[in-house]
């Protein structure tokens, strides 16, 4: 699937190896210096499983996604948006783009939804993008975790 033009000053698209790093970066700041998050045991998928989808503004990474093609299901994860452009719909944007990817993407037509773990403090925005909460939780060290979904 191409590459999406939100308008002039903002891309989405599948990330190129720099653009991945970029986000790595990206991910690792938000995560850690602006929402505080203990992340010793974060790990990223790197896997054939995975496809890291970014926004490109002002030829950067400002946000990214990973899609994840487990066994089971489809699950969405490390979304962040640089708090720079927070407000603006961007995340939104992200998630839709993943899941029309993923929709017309043959490799995941054995698929009907697609999950993800949210943190409590973003479920609002998760159910804005359409998802449900399963009513499962997990904690991933001292985050707390909600099981969401989303049929395609």
């Amino acid at each position: 699937m191409p590459g999406i033009q939100i308008d002039n000053d903002f891309n989405i698209h599948i990330a190129s190896e720099e653009e991945y790093t970029e986000a790595k970066a990206l991910r690792a700041h938000v995560f850690r210096e602006v929402l505080k998050l203990n992340l010793s045991e974060e790990h990223d998928m790197d896997t054939a499983y995975t496809c890291n989808i970014v926004m490109i503004h002002a030829n950067r990474v400002v946000g990214n996604l990973r899609i994840y093609d487990g066994y089971e299901s489809i699950l969405l994860g490390r979304i962040v948006v640089d708090p720079i452009f927070g407000g603006r719909g961007l995340g939104k944007k992200l998630v839709d783009y993943a899941v029309d990817y993923i929709k017309n993407n043959g490799k995941y037509k054995c698929f009907n939804h697609v999950n993800l773990w949210s943190r409590f403090e973003t479920k609002v925005f998760y159910e804005k993008c359409g998802f449900y909460n399963k009513g499962e939780t997990k904690d991933f060290g001292e985050i707390r975790t909600l099981w969401m979904y989303r049929d395609l």
